[in-house]
């Protein structure tokens, strides 16, 4: 595959590499054969958050979903579990961002918004919801999560790629196996009809995104490689963050 080959190259010319998650960092050193001496994990920061939580509400039995591959992060999962959570919870609501037309057949208490490209009224579901759901399929980082932890929600995600770096279990918000609306359903209920628990996770999730996953956080973790490829002319090549 000579895109495959392209971006091996890519990746092996480089002075480093500075991927978001590990599972993206052993993906480089298994898949494309990088040296892990050059392969440094960063995280990434909330292009998103709320500096402070004050009047934040967690009664309102909305979740949130933001995504544009709406297939890949478990979009039709998240529709079938809340045909559970309809039944259990009548007056839950799930809004959904990102997919640009409606997918499946229509789900009561189910609200299509579309691509938002404004950021304020993308920033007032965040703070108008009370958890956020996104259980992909497949996802090397997950940036997302930390935007929805920047404005105290509770995240619900799969056990599966890079998402338990990101969530931890049973503090920040939930994990459940991908592709499986049983577990969701149940996590999203226990969620939505106990505003307590979202709101103790919520306020454990914006305090873990300001202790530690700003964007400064990153350019921290980068400046010394960078002064290396500086101040060595052995590291000759560019450094690329994915």
């Amino acid at each position: 595959n000579e895109w495959i080959a392209l971006e091996r190259k890519t990746y092996q010319q480089a002075a480093f590499l500075f991927p978001r998650s590990e599972f993206l960092r052993r993906s480089l050193i298994d898949d494309y054969g990088c040296d892990p001496d050059r392969v440094i994990r960063v995280g990434g920061g909330a292009n998103l958050a709320a500096s402070s939580l004050e009047g934040k509400r967690y009664d309102s039995q909305v979740a949130l979903f933001v995504g544009g591959d709406f297939e890949r992060k478990g979009g039709e999962t998240l529709l079938a579990a809340w045909e559970i959570v309809h039944r259990e919870l009548p007056e839950a609501q799930l809004w959904l961002v990102g997919p640009k037309h409606k997918v499946g057949a229509a789900t009561q208490g189910v609200h299509w918004f579309g691509k938002i490209a404004d950021r304020q009224v993308l920033a007032d579901l965040y703070q108008r919801a009370s958890v956020f759901v996104m259980p992909s399929d497949f996802e090397p980082w997950g940036h997302v999560f930390l935007e929805a932890m920047g404005y105290g929600l509770a995240c619900i995600g799969t056990n599966h790629c890079a998402m338990p770096e990101i969530i931890e279990d049973g503090v920040t918000g939930r994990l459940v196996p991908p592709a499986d609306p049983e577990p969701l359903a149940a996590e999203l209920i226990a969620l939505l009809d106990n505003p307590r628990e979202a709101e103790r996770m919520g306020r454990c999730a914006h305090q873990h995104v300001l202790m530690g996953h700003t964007w400064d956080d990153v350019v921290e973790c980068m400046v010394p490689h960078i002064e290396t490829i500086a101040s060595n002319s052995r590291y000759a090549g560019s450094a690329l963050h994915l």
